[in-house]
């Protein structure tokens, strides 16, 4: 890929992969995906570029850090993207979209030969870290360029993140994608049949909880019940082993159950896919494993809680290798009342005010976090650690699920390929919902906001229905 710059001249990068190298490279990094930062290229993950073609590539973490980006191009030469001569100071805050090249940056990324695989690989640390000695990178022109191969400049970036303390955060991502053509895919084995279990709890039978000593009032809801079968008949064909779960039926005893024992009949290549539309809730941390001191939970039916930790147990469980997680409901502890148009998935507290501080983790972070190759789950959450997840008689379900419905039935297919991935389903939620919630609007004339979470456990494409 090219790089033009105004009042300067302009340089030559790559963002190819000589043939040799690929497979080694992607399976290096694929070792170390971690959860927390989103990087995807304009044209989506697993896209083609035309030659000539100019590329902008975007970046979230949700947590401030120190940001490294890597570039491997197709002559087997690797580059720092980021930080860069232009751009020298790498500290970036959690929750900002990151654009690339950006508004007033001196230069732009056009696509340049040879045609082949293309990959970023970015890494954020919640201290600062130098991935590559020093002794290997030549600053040269605005990228800094590494004197190794592609091997062994993947190879030294890992080293380096396999050593970072077991107490610091970090997160890294990878987007794949393709200069001027796709390579006919390799036969694949036929994948086993996905089992998915819907869970949609609208009518409480208990609306009266106690939670850390605090009565809590649930409300019931109206779409979760359509929400859960909409969502089974949309993936019925690629995972035709269907249990549905709604209202009454979805107690605490029944949902462990047809986690453990019913899903534990998925064979370990199949996927496995869980998905829940009902209230969710916050209870304070028991082991000390949670950054904002407490636990995340599903709210079940007859009033119990089911907290991240369990769930986690539960999934670890199984057999299935690959498990995607889909969850809308949120955990803020917030609540808006006297709204008929729609109503938010969270608790009324009557008992005193609302004292606990914003949760920082999320249902993914918490699932996930801290467990170094857990290389199992993709969680598709509803809204940010703060936020509300609001369902509205205007779209017929919750907004995340009426989006996620939306992409599953063609529009999340950013590569063309035919089948549509638990990664493209989460990047067509990240416009769709936010833009779904500002139809909204509260009994104050505002409108809520809501961005959904991924937690990407596997760091390859899982997909999840054909559409052609």
């Amino acid at each position: 890929m090219r790089k033009e710059a105004w009042a300067m001249s302009v340089c030559m990068v790559g963002l190819g992969l000589c043939a040799l190298a690929q497979g080694d490279v992607e399976e290096e990094f694929s070792e170390v995906l971690r959860p927390g930062l989103v990087l995807r290229v304009d044209k989506g993950c697993g896209a083609v570029y035309e030659l000539g073609e100019y590329l902008e590539f975007t970046i979230r973490s949700e947590r401030d850090g120190y940001l490294t980006v890597f570039d491997f191009d197709s002559a087997g030469s690797v580059r720092i993207i980021f930080p860069n001569n232009y751009w020298p100071y790498n500290y970036v805050r959690g929750g900002e979209e990151l654009f690339f090249p950006g508004k007033f940056a001196p230069y732009r990324f056009r696509v340049a030969p040879p045609k082949g695989k293309e990959i970023l690989f970015a890494v954020i640390t919640e201290r600062p870290h130098e991935f590559v000695p020093a002794d290997y990178v030549l600053f040269q022109g605005i990228f800094p360029q590494l004197r190794l191969s592609p091997e062994e400049a993947a190879r030294i970036i890992v080293r380096a993140i396999e050593v970072i303390p077991s107490d610091e955060w970090w997160a890294a991502a990878m987007c794949i994608f393709f200069v001027g053509e796709k390579p006919p895919p390799q036969p694949q084995p036929q994948p086993q049949e996905g089992w998915g279990l819907f869970i949609g709890i609208g009518d409480y039978t208990v609306n009266r909880i106690t939670i850390d000593g605090e009565i809590r009032i649930i409300e019931d809801l109206r779409m979760p019940p359509g929400d859960a079968q909409a969502m089974a008949a949309a993936l019925r064909s690629s995972f035709p082993h269907q249990k549905v779960i709604t209202d009454g039926e979805a107690t605490y005893s029944a949902i462990k159950e047809a986690i453990s024992k019913w899903l534990g009949q998925a064979p370990a290549d199949a996927t496995v896919l869980i998905y829940f539309s009902g209230h969710g809730a916050q209870a304070r941390d028991q082991d000390g494993d949670e950054k904002d001191r407490f636990d995340e939970t599903w709210v079940t039916a007859d009033g119990k809680v089911i907290l991240d930790d369990e769930l986690h147990r539960w999934i670890n469980a199984l057999p299935a290798r690959k498990v995607v997680l889909i969850s809308d409901s949120c955990h803020s502890g917030t609540i808006h009342r006297g709204i008929w148009a729609a109503r938010g998935r969270t608790f009324y507290i009557p008992s005193r005010k609302w004292l606990r501080p914003l949760l920082t983790d999320g249902l993914g972070d918490d699932f996930m976090g801290g467990l170094r190759g857990f290389g199992k789950v993709i969680a598709l959450s509803a809204c940010r650690p703060h936020e509300t997840a609001w369902e509205s008689g205007h779209f017929g379900h919750g907004i995340f699920t009426y989006c996620l419905l939306k992409g599953l039935e063609g529009g999340a297919d950013e590569d063309g390929d035919g089948w549509i991935t638990a990664q493209e389903l989460f990047a067509y939620t990240q416009d769709c919902v936010p833009h779904c919630a500002q139809q909204i609007t509260l009994d104050d004339g505002s409108h809520p906001a809501q961005h959904p979470e991924f937690h990407d456990g596997i760091g390859k494409p899982v997909p999840l229905v054909r559409v052609r």
